[in-house]
This record gives C-alpha cells, sequence and structure tokens, in this order.
C-alpha cells in the first residue's frame, strides 16, 4: 500500500497528553485533538486524520482510544525500543547506552515509531515535536 496514495495524517510527537500526564503541553495538543477536523477520518477509507506519538511512561490505550476517538494512538514508550530494525537490519546500542543526553534513547524510540507509522500508515503529512 506504500506510495499508492498521499496520506493525510498529522502527527504530534509528545510524552504529555491530557488528560494521562501532567503538562501544559500535553493540555494543548488534547486541546486540538477535541477539534472536529482532528477527530475525524482523514480520507474516504476511513484513515485517521491524526496520530499521536506518545513518548512517555505507558498508560492504557483503551482510555487512550476512549478519550480520543479516530485519533491513532502510536506506542513510543520505553518498552517498544527495538535494538534492531526488521525492515533494513540497522543495529541501535542498548538505550542504557546513550550518555551524552537522557533525551537520546527518547528521540530514537520516536523515530522508530515514525517509521513504523510511514510503513502502516504511507507517507506522513505533518509531524510536531512540541
Amino acid at each position: 500500500m506504500r506510495g499508492e496514495y498521499m496520506s493525510l495524517l498529522k502527527v504530534f510527537v509528545t510524552s504529555e497528553l491530557f488528560p494521562f500526564t501532567h503538562g501544559g503541553i500535553g493540555r494543548v495538543i488534547a486541546n486540538l485533538l477535541d477539534l472536529p477536523e482532528f477527530s475525524s477520518t482523514g480520507d474516504c477509507r476511513g484513515k485517521p486524520a491524526v496520530a499521536v506519538v506518545f513518548t512517555g511512561e505507558s498508560f492504557d490505550e483503551a482510555r487512550f482510544n476512549a478519550r480520543f476517538p479516530g485519533v491513532l494512538f502510536v506506542d513510543a514508550t520505553p518498552r517498544t525500543y527495538v535494538e534492531r530494525d526488521g525492515d533494513t537490519g540497522f543495529r541501535y546500542v542498548h538505550p542504557d547506552l546513550y550518555t551524552t543526553h537522557p533525551l537520546h534513547a527518547v528521540s530514537v524510540r520516536a523515530m522508530q515509531a515514525l517509521r513504523r507509522l510511514e510503513g502502516e500508515q504511507g507517507p506522513l503529512d505533518y509531524i510536531e515535536f512540541p
């Protein structure tokens, strides 16, 4: 399916999302997701218009789906980190070995999740890193 159409998918990459976490960024994203243009489907095939790549600590995906129907949840929590890319065979170091900054492993998880999302949904229209 990849390459057959342009995705209308808009993506928020975040570790905050109200009501699951605290923080102003999470509140702003929740307010945006409540807008009709973000909670509707993105095309005639019923695909979502918006996805959230969540890089924070795990929370119940069923609660997310109940709170934000029509928004695609992409898990990029610590448990999703992979050390070998299944498509390319590229190897990543163990997340504990990133010593330059604690957010380095988080950014790798976000990138891995975005690559998975693109593989499943097609090209992404817009990605926001608030």
